[in-house]
Formats: structure tokens, C-alpha cells, sequence
């Protein structure tokens, strides 16, 4: 990982408020009805810059891939049998189901399995909301819990799930170094239309965010020199850079 862990804490509380009043667009998934996981989108990266993959390589990345949604999915199914089984039949057993499905949604979304599927995170996202949303009502209905402050507390689990979700998709799960970070958010915002620059260009604190820019800006006019990229492409990302650093000081107006 490169991105320094205290930057990425501060990056997901930032996006955590600001993202709540900013409609997302959705990444792009395949459609082909081949998984393409974040090992084969490093070597899409490593593509876009014109390396060569020996196939063989480009295969273990596959089956990475595979590897990583098949477990996912076992463990899913497992949660999904519980909750259907005559175990689940109490408060508690909701309790275990959502820290079960908790950990498994923060995994898919740590390894990008589940940005790269919509159906699996779908399948994830209602559990996670159902259990979220019991344990709330019996919180509020309960005379002997602080049922608000429980419920207040609650609430923030799924925004503060899907944001790190946003993070760790940024570095492909950690795979990527800097640069490669950069090329992949410029990938997206181009050709899947998800605004990753901008968040790429907002998630750090003022100066940090600042600093982030310019290497964007950089790397895009290093594109753009070697024909990777069109004039109309830069624009495009020229313009989320500043979409970007307008969220980042609209969130900070104030505190520094």
C-alpha cells in the first residue's frame, strides 16, 4: 500500500460527509459474463501504457480473480443459509449475521470483488441493510437502550463500508504504486465515466489534495504527449481536478 494509512483515514471520514450530498456515478461492470477482478485490471493498466502481458501471466491473474469471488461467494451463500436456517430466530442471531456480513462486505470490498460485481454487492449491501435496519428498530423500541444514539450509530456503518470500498478501488486493493494509481483513476473517469479523478483529487486533506492535483495534471499531460490520451480527454480531467479540489475545500471552509 502507498497511500500513507493515516491519509486514508482521514480520506474516508472526508468522502464519508461529502459523498452523502454527491450522487455517484457506477462503475462500469463487465458484461460479457466473465468476472474481471482487480489482477486483471493491473494488467489493463500496465496495457494502457503499452507493456506487453505474456499470456500466461495475464491467465494467473484470472484465476486470482476467480479465486478471490469464488471465496467470497462460499462465504456468502454460508450467511444467507443461516439467516434462512431455524437458527436465526432471535436479536442475537441477528447481531452475528450482521458482523458476519459486515467483515464479508469490508473483504469483497478490500480485494474489489465487489465493486467489480454488481450482483454480489447488491447481495451484500440489502443483508448488511436489513440487519442494520432490525437492530435499529429493536434499539428505538427497547425502554432500557439508548435506542437514538445506538440507531445514530448504526446509521453511519453502510456509508463509512461503501466509501472504503472507493479507497481501497483507487489502489486496485493495494496493487498499484503511485503512479499507477493516477493512470487508473484517469481509466476510469474516461472510459467508465465513475469520477475517480475527482475523488482522487479530493479525499486528502488541503495540501495534500493540492500536491495530488498537480501530479494528476502531470501524468495527464504525460498521456497526452504520448498520444495515450486526447485533447478532449485532458479537458475531461482537467475539469474533474477542479471538480475535485472545489468538494475538498467546500468540506474543509472553516477548519484550517
Amino acid at each position: 500500500m502507498y497511500i500513507p494509512i493515516w491519509l486514508i483515514v482521514i480520506g474516508i471520514v472526508i468522502y464519508f460527509f461529502w459523498s452523502r450530498k454527491n450522487k455517484r456515478v457506477a462503475v462500469s461492470k463487465n458484461t460479457s459474463g466473465d468476472f474481471v477482478g482487480r489482477h486483471q485490471q493491473f494488467y489493463n493498466v500496465k496495457k494502457f501504457l503499452g507493456q506487453d502481458i505474456p499470456d500466461l501471466e495475464l491467465q494467473i491473474a484470472i484465476n486470482k480473480d476467480n479465486d478471490e469471488r469464488k471465496e467470497l461467494v462460499e462465504k456468502l451463500e454460508e450467511i444467507e443459509k443461516y439467516i434462512n436456517s431455524d437458527l436465526f430466530t432471535n436479536r442475537f442471531a441477528v447481531e452475528s449475521a450482521n458482523k458476519d456480513i459486515r467483515e464479508l462486505t469490508d473483504e469483497g470490498y478490500k480485494n474489489c470483488v465487489l465493486k467489480n460485481d454488481t450482483a454480489l454487492e447488491n447481495r451484500c449491501l440489502k443483508l448488511l441493510d436489513s440487519t442494520i435496519k432490525y437492530m435499529q428498530d429493536f434499539a428505538r423500541k427497547n425502554p432500557n437502550l439508548n435506542g437514538e444514539e445506538i440507531a445514530k450509530s448504526l446509521d453511519s456503518i453502510m456509508a463509512l463500508t461503501t466509501t472504503g470500498g472507493t479507497v481501497s478501488y483507487l489502489t486496485l486493493g493495494g496493487l498499484l504504486n503511485d503512479e499507477q494509481q493516477i493512470i487508473w483513476a484517469i481509466i476510469n473517469s474516461l472510459f467508465h465515466s465513475n469520477k475517480l479523478v475527482r475523488d482522487a483529487s479530493s479525499l486528502l486533506p488541503p495540501e495534500p489534495s493540492q500536491e495530488q492535483a498537480k501530479k494528476i495534471k502531470k501524468i495527464a499531460d504525460k498521456l497526452l504527449s504520448e498520444k495515450k490520451i486526447t485533447n478532449n480527454n485532458l479537458r475531461t480531467i482537467e475539469e474533474e481536478i477542479k471538480e475535485g479540489l472545489l468538494l475538498n475545500k467546500e468540506y474543509y471552509k472553516g477548519k484550517v
